[in-house]
């Protein structure tokens, strides 16, 4: 509560008005009421004010500043104060709604980023509107957004909207650990990491200087945590000048870090199922549907002198394995052939499971000899035997290949025929065992 006079100076205030604004009652008394008011809302604030020296009692809303800048939102209800038929004095009841503002706005803006995720928008979007967000409800401070990668255990930058540019490349890849900057820090113990002066703190020998030169004297790193308490990311705010964050701020900020988890989990759902529907279960590699979309687009793309191949191979007697030392070592005896064959290949070659133990391969820009060359490359790698839970296991594959466009202008058309060449391909050598056990029975060993 507080009291201003007809011209507009302070006479009277509580506490409580003294701490929100901080200024000692010397400082505040006989400061005017309009100097306090931010000048977003100083027109609007003088309507009210003018209407209140007319005799009315008035509810408004404005923004005003603190002694060190700080900006609070308040819900004034004010009214004239009368001696001898005179307006005296104004008396004033002011509730602070910083939070609840913000927070109003925190759910409408959640509403159109949960609308972004349903119209399957970029995660980069999706997170960049979550930086803006916070961004527009703190005093201050610039946010960014890093994403774990689990398999090298580092924090990728995936949002940094207002970060001058030199910034996301300095502070990307930080290594989850103790001292790799407040965000590596934050990551690794999984806790909030408040650094209120980054020119001290042994967090950031690293980087320091970088930060420095752009002013950014604090940062707070918050993990994003799933529900599992495993960690998805950090949310990171930095900001010009030392600042510890206020009570609330770091609310604000949990609602935005619990946000960020939502849309990340969405995402990496989003992209499991994906996966799923276009890759085998067990060895990872391309299913038929993928395989066979990736085939129709390499040849809907290639020029006149392009030739792609298909190989098409399965493992001879694999049945026999399966019968022999189980489900489960046909398994992971697969998943290692699936690893072999891609190692036989490039990025812009494409190895896929069709089913059972029968594999294709894509092939692009090669000729005949080249694809000869690769079948015999897969023989020698798969010549070589697999230890698998004890087991020593060789195996051969029959190989069958066929080449766009001389076999054939279709997906299905070429891989019936390097289906063909492969079973040809096994019946000759069917054909050679065979004579080979036969010569062995009558006392011939062969050569």
């Amino acid at each position: 509560m507080f009291y201003f006079k007809h011209d507009g100076e302070f006479i009277l205030c509580n506490e409580a008005t003294l701490k929100l604004f901080d200024y000692t009652n010397e400082e505040f008394i006989k400061k005017p009421f309009i100097e306090l008011i931010d000048e977003s809302r100083l027109a609007q604030t003088e309507k009210h004010i003018k209407r209140i020296y007319h005799g009315y009692k008035d509810h408004f809303e404005t923004i005003v500043q603190t002694k060190h800048q700080q900006r609070y939102e308040l819900a004034l209800t004010a009214a004239p104060i009368y001696k001898d038929g005179q307006i005296a004095a104004v008396v004033v009841m002011a509730k602070d709604i910083t939070l609840e503002k913000k927070q109003e706005i925190l759910l409408s803006s959640q509403n159109k980023i949960l609308e972004m995720i349903t119209k399957d928008a970029p995660i980069s979007v999706v997170l960049n509107h979550v930086c803006y967000l916070v961004e527009s409800v703190l005093d201050g401070g610039v946010t960014s957004i890093l994403l774990l990668d689990p398999s090298e255990n580092r924090l990728i930058q995936a949002s940094s909207p207002n970060l001058p540019a030199k910034l996301p490349k300095v502070i990307n890849n930080i290594p989850v650990g103790y001292g790799n900057g407040s965000c590596g820090t934050a990551a690794y113990l999984k806790k909030p990491i408040i650094v209120t002066d980054i020119e001290v703190s042994p967090l950031f020998k690293d980087f320091r200087n970088v930060l420095l030169d752009y002013d950014y004297r604090s940062c707070w790193s918050i993990p994003i945590l799933d529900n599992k308490n495993n960690v998805f990311g950090v949310f990171a705010i930095y900001n010009q000048g030392s600042c510890v964050p206020k009570e609330d701020d770091l609310e604000i900020i949990k609602k935005a870090t619990y946000l960020a988890h939502l849309i990340i989990k969405h995402y990496r759902a989003e992209e499991r199922i994906n996966f799923m529907a276009f890759h085998d279960d067990l060895t990872g590699l391309a299913n038929r549907r993928l395989f066979d979309k990736r085939v129709r687009k390499t040849i809907t793309e290639a020029t006149k002198d392009i030739k792609i191949g298909l190989l098409y191979l399965d493992l001879d007697r694999f049945k026999l394995i399966n019968d022999s030392l189980g489900h489960k070592i046909g398994d992971l005896l697969l998943v290692e052939v699936a690893k072999r064959l891609n190692a036989c290949i490039t990025d812009q070659d494409t190895a896929s499971r069709q089913g059972g133990d029968e594999f294709t391969i894509l092939v692009n820009n090669v000729n005949k000899e080249r694809l000869e060359n690769l079948a015999k490359v897969i023989l020698h790698k798969l010549d070589t035997p697999f230890y698998i839970e004890g087991h020593e296991i060789f195996v051969t594959p029959s190989i069958g290949i066929s080449l766009y466009p001389d076999d054939g202008d279709e997906v299905a058309e070429l891989i019936r025929k390097a289906d063909v060449a492969m079973y040809q391909a096994k019946t000759k050598e069917e054909v050679i065992i065979n004579f080979m056990i036969r010569n062995w029975t009558n006392g011939i060993m062969p050569d």
